[in-house]
């Protein structure tokens, strides 16, 4: 799982919404958004990544971390 993917559930769940909710607000189907938050080896693509951060505030290029590299000042 990803930095952003944890931080993406953890977004998602201190808000009260449902994966359907970050569905209607960003287009990104909600099987894309399950798959991301749960999985250990899917890797979503930079334009779904870029719409979730535009959503979230969360930077899109930790959806590409594991977690132990946080530098976000490259994207």
């Amino acid at each position: 799982m990803t930095k952003g993917s944890a931080m993406l559930k953890q977004f998602r769940t201190e808000r009260g919404l449902t994966q359907e909710d970050v569905e209607k607000a960003t287009g990104i189907p909600r099987s894309t958004i399950a798959c991301i938050e749960s999985s250990e080896t899917y890797t979503t693509s930079v334009p779904t990544a870029k719409k979730l951060s535009e959503y979230t505030k969360i930077p899109w290029c930790l959806f590409f971390s594991d977690g132990g590299d946080t530098d976000v000042t490259n994207c």
